[in-house]
């Protein structure tokens, strides 16, 4: 049954409960109208200047109307609550007739209501003049069916206003929340907010493991063997705090840009945002909050580091929004915000740059980005498909991909082979000829990854991969060793 903009009122006649369902928060894990706003923020940027005109004109619902105008989230690619749904389904097979009842503008009710066919009989949301929430929502529940006639599912302190006039409730969320609600209407059932605990995915939002790789800005305090200078290690601890900060910011915003796609996606399905475990709002919070506080960081370092963190958060901006999806280009993006930590570390302790250590981190972390890239296209062919959902690569591809990945990890091997050859190097160490067994080390290392991406068993990024690999634990204790060999201790 399509249902349409007008009421349909199918309620009528039918001695059963009728059973009242919220949307966001409680029928679809995530909140739709800032689904909306992160969707515009990414494809239509513009579009913001008429709805905050809206918004000073017409209120919160004038400002639904109008993100409702420029788009409509799909359906289909939102999280929704499973045992809400079942319990629904349960309820509408014993004659309980069910309506959506939202804040969310009318059209996007309409459309998840339309998405699950049959499921609902009316949808009463938000509309131009009219915010369907709290006392507004109650008053219109109340005058369709009387005080006390009508069971209502939600999750927010808002809803007590309703749950106050229902003859039940369905509390999706906290026990609090059950107890508080408890005081207005019996409680019939109580359903977990989220799959996963709020302090364990925001943990998970921010990818604490992907701070790793900002140990970069290390580099040049160890190529210059000045790893116990409390000066220099002080600052390359600051940058690393920094890039920590900045680069979990981003990631938050990168999700809330990519949720449509992250659910599409079988691992990515699974992050905090995508998955409806973090309130979107949060997000919203979140990420300013970090990019701030590495800016604050950033005051006690050299002027030069800031315009090299204004530039990282440039590229990785441009990548989300527009570079992610341009095949080739994507991999020497990656590969810049690897190396731009090198410089980092550079300008955070203001040690001279080596050319050839500059040339192995562009090639070494291209190569690492040809991996994630080559893995992924591999992992599609063996699941029998022929193109990536967004990134414009198709299967066929891996050969050239993983072509280019091997050469530019054998130039990385090269240019690490110059840098030992080095003046600079040659008056560090006493023994620099030692170093040279760095070069088939990491040789070996680089060809091994690709042996396991062609095999199709590289399931993660190649630094989680490294973390959790224990040859490439003996690998770095070898190097290690070598290294102060070669220093002379």
């Amino acid at each position: 049954m399509m249902l349409q903009q007008q009421t349909m009122n199918p309620i009528s006649g039918n001695p059963k409960t009728p059973i009242c369902v919220d949307l966001d928060g409680t029928f679809v894990r995530t909140d739709t109208l800032w689904e909306t706003i992160f969707q515009l923020l990414k494809i239509h940027p513009s579009a913001f200047s008429k709805l905050l005109v809206a918004y000073v004109r017409h209120g919160r619902a004038g400002f639904k109307s109008a993100a409702a105008d420029h788009l409509v989230v799909d359906p289909a690619t939102l999280p929704y609550h499973q045992d809400v749904v079942n319990f629904i389904q349960k309820a509408k097979s014993e004659g309980h007739p069910i309506l959506l009842v939202t804040g969310a503008n009318q059209r996007i009710a309409l459309a998840i209501a339309n998405y699950h066919s049959g499921l609902f009989d009316d949808v009463i949301g938000s509309k131009p003049g009219s915010n369907n929430t709290g006392h507004d929502k109650a008053d219109e529940l109340v005058r369709r069916f009387g005080e006390k006639k009508f069971d209502y599912v939600g999750n927010s302190q808002t809803d007590l206003k309703v749950w106050s006039r229902s003859a039940a409730a369905h509390v999706v969320g906290s026990r609090k929340l059950a107890k508080q609600a408890a005081l207005y209407c019996p409680v019939s059932n109580q359903f977990p907010a989220a799959t996963v605990s709020r302090s364990k995915s925001f943990r998970k939002a921010l990818r604490p493991h992907q701070w790793v790789k900002n140990v970069i800005v290390f580099l040049p305090a160890v190529a210059s063997n000045r790893l116990f200078d409390p000066d220099l290690i002080a600052h390359c601890i600051l940058a690393f705090i920094a890039f920590s900060f900045c680069a979990s910011g981003l990631y938050v915003m990168n999700d809330l840009l990519d949720l449509p796609a992250d659910r599409r996606h079988k691992s990515k399905s699974n992050r905090p945002f995508a998955a409806g475990n973090l309130p979107l709002a949060w997000g919203a919070a979140i990420c300013p909050a970090l990019l701030l506080s590495s800016l604050l960081v950033c005051l006690f370092l050299p002027t030069r580091f800031i315009l090299v963190l204004a530039t990282y958060i440039a590229l990785t901006t441009s990548y989300s929004l527009h570079f992610k999806s341009r095949v080739l280009v994507d991999v020497f993006f990656l590969a810049s915000l690897y190396t731009i930590r090198l410089v980092g570390g550079h300008e955070a302790t203001q040690l001279p740059y080596s050319h050839w250590l500059t040339g192995f981190s562009i090639f070494f972390f291209l190569n690492l980005a040809l991996v994630k890239r080559g893995s992924e296209l591999v992992l599609l062919r063996n699941a029998g498909k022929l193109k990536t959902a967004g990134r414009g690569y198709l299967t066929s591809d891996v050969s050239t991909i993983c072509n280019l990945g091997m050469v530019s990890g054998g130039l990385s091997v090269l240019y690490l082979a110059m840098y030992i050859s080095s003046p600079e190097v040659l008056k560090i160490y006493q023994n620099p000829d030692l170093l040279l067994g760095l070069c088939p080390l990491l040789f070996y290392w680089i060809g091994r990854l690709w042996l396991i991406v062609d095999r199709g068993w590289m399931h993660h990024d190649p630094v989680v991969f490294a973390l959790r690999d224990r040859v490439s634990y003996y690998i770095l204790i070898l190097a290690t060793l070598l290294r102060f060999l070669a220093i002379g201790f």
